[in-house]
C-alpha cells in the first residue's frame, strides 16, 4: 500500500497538470489561476540572444533571436557550453496577486531584470573569463512591487568556468506566499536532516574514540559528516545563506563531498560485513571515488564533466550494496535485516534526486526526507545491534576472565596458605616447647619471615577483592585502647632493633568500646606503622589516637602515624598510593615490598567513607592521618592475653581436616587448651560422626576444601539435620568475604589459615561462651 502511494505521488509530481508552457518567448497566463495551482515552472521556448547582453527595456531587440528550450543547457541545444548571451520571456497575466520567481542554481553567472529593473544577480556576467566573476546560489526574487500585466523578464547570463552553460534547471513563477513558504520548508528540512546527521556522526565518533576503536563506527560517522554538507551546501544552499563561500572553494567541496560520501560508505560496508563484501570490487569503487574526489583539485571546467559518469558508478554501487546486504541476511549476520530496509530508503533517495537532477521530475521533499531518515535510522540500528553484540561478548569475556582470575587466586591462596599454616603452626609450637637459647633467634626469624610472606599474600588477595568490588566490611565491638595497644606491641620489638622509639599516644576521653571492622582497621594501621618503621633509620615512630566530635551514639576517631624517616616529595605523594608503585626504583631496591600496602590502605579507608592524608617533606619525615566515624559500643572488655586465657577444659571439638600436618598443629593447640579432639577426614565423615555421637561435641572446626564432601556441603547438611552447635570454618581460601560465606553456608565464624593461635582461641572462646 505504501509503495503504491509513493509511486502515485511521484507520477503526479512528474505530470504538469497546468499545461502552461512558454511558446515563442511568451507565456500567456490570462486563463491561469494561481488559486488552483500556486506555482508554475517556466518551461518551454524562451527567446535567446547569443553573445550579447540586450537592453532590459527592449521589447523586440534588433538582433536576431533564437528559440531555446528551457530547461536545456546550451550544449544540449547545439550551442557552445561556454559563452554569454541573454534570455527573454514575456509573461502576460490578469492577476494582481503578489508573485515571485524561484531561481535555482544555474551553474552560470547571471543578472535578472524585470520590466527594466534589476532585481537579482549571481556573480558578475562577462563577455570573457577575465571580465566574468562566477557565483552560485538559490534565490527567491519578489515581484510583488510590479503592478504591470506584462512582465518583461530578461536574464544576462555567462559561463566561462563550468562545463555546463545556460539554464539547465527550470525557473519557477508563483505566489510570493507559496514560494516563501516552500523555501522555509526546504530550509527547515535541510537543517533538520543535517542536524540529525551531525548528531549521529558525533555519537558514532564517540563510540569509536571511547569504545573499542571499531572502524565501521568511524567510517559511518565520517559518511554522516560529509553527507550533511551535501544537504546544506547544495540544492537550497542553506549554508551559503549564512556563510559567503567563494565560488571555486564551494564548487570543490560540493563535488568532492559527493564522491567522498561513496568512499566512506564503501569503507563502512567493507568493515561492517567484511566476509560478505567482495574485496576487489569494493576496492575498485573506493579507488574510483577517491580518484574523483582528488580530481576536484583540477579546474572546474574539467572536474564538472565527471559528475554524470559518476552517477553510473553510483548506480552500480547501489547494486553492490544490495548484494552484500542480501548475502549478510542469508547468512544470518547481526543487523542484516535492518540493512535491507535501509537499502530501500537509499535507493528511493538516489532515484528521486537523480531524476530531479536530470529534470525528469521535480524532487518531492517528503519522499526524499523519508528515504534518508529510513536509511540513517536503520544504519544506526545496524551499528547499535553490532555494538550491543560486541559489548555483550566483551562483557562475557571479561566476566569469564574475572572468574578465571578469582578461581586461580582462590586455588593459589589455598595451596600457598596450607603449607604456610604448617610452617607457622610448627614455629609457634617449637617456641612454646622451651627451645635452646641458640634456637630462639632462629625460630623468631622463621616466624617473622613466615608472617612477612603471609602479609604479601594477604595484600595481593585483598587487592584482588577490592578491585573486583567483593570486599565487605564486618564490624564488631572492640575495646579500642586494648585493640590499638595490641597493634603497637607487635612493632615494639622491630622498632627497638632498628634503634628507634615506638611511641603510643591515646586520648582517654574516647569511648571505651566502639564498633569497627577490626581486621581491616588493623590492616590499615599495620601498613602505616610498618611503613613508618621501614623508612625510618633514626628518631621515632609515633601512633596517636585522638577524639573528634561526638554526636548521638557516634564518635569521630582520629588516627595519626608520624615518623622521622626519609619523607616523600610533593610530586610523588599521589604515586605512592597507586597499585604496585613506590616513590622510586631506588626505594624499591633498598627497602623492598610490593607497593600494594598504601594502595590497599587508601581503598580501605575510602570504603569506610573517609580519606587518608599525607604531610611530608624529603628528609623530614611523614605524617599519615585519617578519621573514622564509629558507633559507640557497649560490650564489656574480654581479655584474651596469653597469660590470662581461660581454660577450655571439658569441651569437646570435632576437627574436620584432610591435611595431616594441619591436623597435627590444630590438635596440639586444642589439647594444650584442655579440649578433647575427635577427627574426621572429610565432610562425609563429619556428618556420619555427628549422626553417631553428635551430642558429645560442643563445636566443630571445619576445613572447607576437602575431597568427597567439602565444608560448605557438610555444614549445610548438618544444619539441615537440625544440628545447631557452633561450626567454625578454618580455611586456607581467603578470596571471598566472610559475611557472604557465613550467610550462605550457615557457618558461625571463619578463621583463615595460617592462623595465629590467639585468633583461633578467640573464635572458639567466643562461640562457646557467646554463641550467635
Amino acid at each position: 500500500m505504501l509503495w503504491r502511494f509513493l509511486c502515485l505521488s511521484i507520477l503526479l509530481q512528474s505530470v504538469d497538470i497546468s499545461a502552461q508552457e512558454v511558446q515563442n518567448g511568451v507565456l500567456d497566463l490570462t486563463e491561469f489561476s494561481f488559486d488552483a495551482k500556486p506555482t508554475i515552472p517556466l518551461k518551454g521556448e524562451w527567446a535567446f540572444y547569443p553573445s550579447q547582453f540586450i537592453s532590459p527595456a527592449s521589447k523586440q531587440p534588433a538582433t536576431e533571436k533564437v528559440l531555446i528550450n528551457i530547461p536545456d543547457r546550451w550544449e544540449q541545444s547545439g550551442l557552445p557550453a561556454m559563452g554569454y548571451g541573454s534570455y527573454q520571456l514575456f509573461i502576460i497575466r490578469n492577476s494582481k496577486e503578489p508573485l515571485a520567481l524561484r531561481i535555482p542554481d544555474l551553474f552560470s553567472t547571471y543578472k535578472l531584470f524585470v520590466n527594466n529593473e534589476k532585481l537579482a544577480s549571481m556573480g558578475v556576467p562577462g563577455v570573457d573569463s577575465d571580465s566574468e566573476k562566477p557565483g552560485r546560489n538559490y534565490q527567491l526574487v519578489s515581484l510583488a512591487h510590479i503592478p504591470s500585466d506584462t512582465l518583461n523578464v530578461v536574464i544576462h547570463i555567462s559561463n566561462f568556468v563550468h562545463s555546463k552553460g545556460g539554464i539547465g534547471s527550470p525557473i519557477t513563477l508563483g505566489t510570493l506566499n507559496s514560494l516563501t513558504y516552500k523555501k522555509f520548508i526546504n530550509d527547515v528540512y535541510d537543517v533538520f536532516m543535517a542536524g540529525c546527521l551531525v548528531m549521529g556522526a558525533f555519537f558514532f565518533l564517540g563510540l569509536y574514540f571511547y569504545g573499542r576503536k571499531e572502524k565501521m563506527a568511524l567510517y559511518f560517522a565520517l559518511f554522516c559528516l560529509v553527507y550533511s554538507y551535501r544537504i546544506v551546501g547544495w540544492g537550497n544552499y542553506v549554508l551559503h545563506d549564512i556563510i559567503d563561500i567563494p565560488y571555486r572553494f564551494g564548487m570543490t567541496i560540493e563535488y568532492s563531498t559527493f564522491y567522498l560520501t561513496a568512499f566512506f560508505f564503501c569503507l563502512y560496508l567493507k568493515h561492517l560485513f567484511s566476509e560478505e563484501t567482495p574485496k576487489k570490487l569494493v576496492n575498485f569503487f573506493l579507488s574510483i571515488s577517491l580518484l574523483w574526489a582528488l580530481m576536484t583539485l583540477l579546474p572546474v571546467r574539467i572536474f564538472s564533466q565527471l559528475n554524470d559518469p559518476f552517477l553510473i558508478v553510483l548506480l552500480l554501487g547501489m547494486v553492490l550494496i544490495s548484494f552484500v546486504y542480501t548475502k549478510a541476511l542469508i547468512r544470518g549476520k547481526e543487523g542484516a535485516k535492518y540493512s535491507i530496509y535501509s537499502t530501500v530508503g537509499i535507493l528511493l533517495v538516489f532515484f528521486m534526486k537523480t531524476a530531479a537532477y536530470l529534470n525528469i521530475i521535480e524532487e518531492i521533499l517528503w519522499v526524499s526526507m523519508l528515504g534518508q531518515l529510513v536509511f540513517i535510522l536503520f544504519q544506526s540500528l545496524i551499528l547499535s545491534r553490532h555494538f550491543t553484540a560486541s559489548w555483550r561478548s566483551a562483557k562475557e569475556l571479561a566476566e569469564g576472565a574475572a572468574k578465571t582470575k578469582s578461581d586461580f587466586l582462590s586455588v593459589m591462596s589455598h595451596e600457598i596458605r596450607t603449607p604456610l599454616n604448617s610452617v607457622i603452626g610448627t614455629t609457634y609450637h617449637l617456641m612454646d616447647t622451651n627451645p635452646r637459647e641458640d634456637q630462639i633467634p632462629e625460630l623468631k626469624n622463621l616466624k617473622n619471615a613466615s608472617n612477612h610472606l603471609l602479609t604479601l599474600i594477604d595484600n595481593v588477595l585483598d587487592y584482588s577483592k577490592i578491585d573486583a568490588g567483593k570486599l565487605e566490611l564486618e564490624e564488631s565491638d572492640i575495646v579500642l585502647k586494648d585493640y590499638c595497644e595490641s597493634i603497637v606491641n607487635v612493632f615494639k620489638t622491630v622498632a627497638s632493633k632498628k634503634g628507634i622509639s615506638m611511641i603510643f599516644e591515646y586520648d582517654e576521653n574516647l569511648p571505651k568500646v566502639v564498633v569497627l571492622d577490626k581486621t581491616r582497621v588493623r590492616q590499615i594501621l599495620t601498613n602505616l606503622i610498618g611503613n613508618a618503621i621501614k623508612f625510618t633509620e633514626k628518631g621515632y615512630v609515633k601512633f596517636c589516637v585522638n577524639k573528634g566530635p561526638e554526636k548521638d551514639d557516634k564518635v569521630e576517631v582520629l588516627f595519626k602515624v608520624e615518623d622521622t624517616g626519609i619523607g616523600v616529595s610533593n610530586d610523588l605523594k599521589d604515586r605512592i598510593f597507586k597499585s604496585f608503585q613506590q616513590a622510586s626504583s631506588s626505594v624499591t631496591r633498598k627497602y623492598g615490598g610490593t607497593g600494594l600496602g598504601l594502595s590497599i590502605t587508601k581503598q580501605l579507608v575510602e570504603q569506610m567513607d573517609s580519606k587518608i592524608y599525607l604531610q611530608s617533606e624529603p628528609g623530614h619525615g611523614s605524617i599519615f592521618f585519617f578519621s573514622l566515624v564509629l558507633k559507640i559500643g557497649h560490650l564489656k572488655e574480654i581479655s584474651i592475653k596469653e597469660d590470662t586465657k581461660q581454660s577450655l577444659t571439658g569441651h569437646s571439638v570435632l576437627l574436620v581436616e584432610d591435611n595431616s600436618m594441619n591436623v597435627l598443629i590444630a590438635k596440639r593447640l586444642l589439647e594444650k587448651w584442655g579440649i578433647k579432639v575427635d577427627l574426621a577426614g572429610n565432610g562425609q565423615e563429619a556428618v556420619e560422626l555427628m549422626h553417631e555421637k553428635g551430642n558429645e561435641f560442643d563445636l566443630i572446626l571445619m576445613d572447607l576444601q576437602m575431597p568427597i564432601m567439602d565444608g560448605y556441603q557438610a555444614t549445610k547438611t548438618l544444619r539441615g539435620l537440625g544440628y545447631n552447635l557452633p561450626i567454625i570454618a578454618v580455611t586456607a581460601s581467603a578470596l571471598y568475604d566472610k559475611s557472604k560465606k557465613k550467610k550462605d553456608s550457615g557457618l558461625s565464624d571463619i578463621v583463615t589459615k595460617p592462623f595465629n593461635p590467639d585468633d583461633l582461641y578467640s573464635a572458639i572462646f567466643e562461640q562457646l561462651n557467646n554463641p550467635a
